[in-house]
């Protein structure tokens, strides 16, 4: 997060397409999502940045839904906005890239589906 502090380190992630996990929640008192100013910076300046957790046990929880959504509501972002942070998720992984190509091509495909209007697509 705090990357977008210095312009040439932003530059330099961009040009080497290196995927940052945000995680956008802790284990404070602070119910909502945290740092979403900040994600959203690192976002609008186009990092390949992620919506996530390191906590295993949450994956199965629903955990990931509840997430997405309150950052969602929190910063304003639009439904292709969060497609693209799902996106980013299978850019950064690692994957082979025809099973990328495979996982973004259902991404999109259920995001068309259901009209989700894709700016950078």
């Amino acid at each position: 997060i705090n990357s977008i502090e210095d312009p040439q380190l932003v530059e330099e992630l961009k040009r080497r397409s290196i995927c940052l996990t945000t995680c956008p929640t802790g284990r404070s008192a602070h119910p909502g999502p945290q740092d979403v100013d900040r994600i959203k910076k690192m976002f609008e300046l186009g990092l390949l940045v992620t919506l996530n957790t390191d906590d295993l046990a949450e994956f199965d929880s629903g955990y990931i839904t509840d997430l997405l959504i309150g950052v969602q509501e929190a910063s304003g972002y639009s439904k292709g906005d969060m497609v693209r942070f799902m996106a980013n998720a299978f850019e950064g992984s690692w994957l082979s890239r025809s099973a990328k190509n495979d996982h973004l091509g259902s991404l999109l495909g259920y995001a068309a589906a259901h009209g989700v209007v894709i700016p950078w697509g």
